[in-house]
């Protein structure tokens, strides 16, 4: 009997999670994220202010939630690809799950994650952190490649994995600003053909 009531309390905790994820996005794209408070999400959804932060500590938290979600589930990702030999190919799969996963979360979310994490008031944005898996990841991949001699090594793989994640930062952008009007995962794919052949061992 404990376990079911729990079990009830557990599923209405996350719906009344996601009501607040989902309300909170569409508060802030329609009003504008300054301009939406706390109260104003739970008055929407009719929950207590206690309701919120028994979920999010703060706004912040509900712009970068998937974010920190896709962040936590990237490294179980890559196991899927210890099949594959080439460094390229374990790139090119990597890239293609994060932008496909970006592109489920949609352009509105992401634009809004990229919107508070560059105000004025951030010192620094976990966007950049080099502690990130995606970060990782991708040093990981790049060190590899460079050990097998497939990709160059007279620069360092921190410099490559830098110029990767900025180009990659660079294409989230801008299919932010287009409204998500073109697919993520091709863009990104037409980018990386002239990187990687910038990155390869002659």
């Amino acid at each position: 009997m404990t376990r079911t009531k729990q079990t009830k309390r557990k599923i209405q905790g996350e719906q009344t999670r996601q009501k607040l994820f989902e309300t909170s996005l569409e508060l802030f794209n329609k009003h504008g994220y300054n301009n939406v408070t706390i109260d104003d999400i739970c008055e929407t959804i009719g929950v207590s202010k206690g309701a919120f932060y028994t979920h999010f500590k703060s706004k912040d938290q509900v712009i970068v939630e998937d974010f920190l979600y896709l962040n936590s589930n990237y490294d179980d990702a890559v196991k899927d690809f210890n099949n594959m030999k080439s460094a390229f190919e374990k790139l090119y799969a990597f890239q293609q799950y994060a932008m496909g996963r970006l592109e489920a979360v949609g352009w509105k979310a992401v634009r809004l994650v990229y919107h508070v994490e560059s105000g004025s008031d951030k010192k620094k944005s976990f966007l950049t952190s080099k502690s990130f898996s995606l970060y990782k990841i991708i040093l990981a991949l790049i060190q590899d490649g460079q050990t097998s001699g497939e990709i160059r090594n007279d620069q360092a793989a921190g410099a490559i994995t830098d110029t990767l994640v900025q180009l990659y930062r660079g294409v989230i952008f801008d299919w932010c600003l287009n409204n998500g009007s073109y697919s993520l995962v091709e863009a990104a794919n037409n980018t990386a053909l002239f990187v990687y052949e910038g990155i390869r061992q002659r």
